[in-house]
């Protein structure tokens, strides 16, 4: 509240020799759960040791692998529903995430042109148990990043777009062809978040809206226009992964535990 004070007073008020002037440029803070986590400062975000790690997703048992997937496989859900494709990572040592991650998604649609996707990420405990956190200062018990597009708007700009951020105009539509496989890139929008050795983390791709909480307000798309099923694929053909943020090095102190 002190720091909202601050703030409030230099930009709207004023007031420039206040606090605000010696904060440092980036402040972030690396949660384990909602409600704890360590505040770190930097000079510049993205971090620049970040390392952008691809976990491959494998449709034939539902993990995310930390090695390129060669067996074709695919799995399926209807997108009208609440029905949704999973892949996990279970880590054996800490993890920090920090940063924008990326989905590179291998898709078709049973028997439509065109089809709204979302994804998020979930943390599990060591006992495959959700951790949420807060998300979007609205509710309490969020995911740790979400993100979602529409299919048709899949272009992406080469110019602004980055390996770990895709960058669209949004000027043109591409509608799809009926069962034919396409790789899309989602944004999944900068989070962070501390795993500690036994915990999971999870993709979750689905046609409707994942995190849901009552009554709803931050967001809600009720104009989508999925129809009938869509088909994730992985195997040697397709460069289907996670590009997963991850900061080493970092000073976080006593874990506060797998509970």
């Amino acid at each position: 509240m002190d720091r909202q004070l601050d703030f409030f007073d230099h930009f709207l008020r004023g007031k420039t020799n206040n606090a605000v002037t010696s904060w440092p440029k980036v402040r972030f803070e690396i949660r384990e759960r909602y409600y704890y986590g360590k505040f770190i400062n930097f000079t510049s975000f993205p971090v620049p040791e970040t390392k952008y790690i691809p976990l491959y997703l494998d449709c034939n048992n539902g993990t995310l692998s930390k090695e390129k997937v060669t067996e074709s496989g695919k799995v399926g859900y209807n997108s009208e529903t609440d029905e949704r494709a999973t892949f996990t990572i279970t880590f054996d040592k800490q993890v920090v995430m920090v940063g924008y991650s990326k989905l590179r998604l291998a898709i078709s649609t049973d028997n439509h042109d065109d089809g709204d996707v979302f994804v998020t990420l979930k943390k599990l405990d060591d006992e495959g148990k959700e951790v949420t956190f807060t998300y979007f200062t609205v509710y309490e018990h969020g995911p740790i990043a979400q993100g979602c597009l529409r299919l048709s708007h899949r272009a992406t700009d080469p110019e602004k777009s980055t390996p770990y951020q895709p960058w669209r105009k949004h000027d043109k539509l591409q509608p799809l062809e009926k069962g034919k496989v396409y790789e899309v890139d989602i944004e999944l929008l900068a989070a962070t978040c501390r795993f500690l050795p036994g915990e999971s983390l999870q993709v979750v791709i689905g046609g409707t809206d994942i995190t849901k909480c009552r009554p709803s307000l931050s967001q809600k798309h009720e104009n989508k226009v999925n129809k009938g099923g869509h088909s994730v694929w992985s195997g040697k053909e397709w460069d289907a992964h996670l590009l997963f943020p991850v900061v080493e090095g970092l000073d976080l102190g006593v874990p506060w535990g797998n509970r």
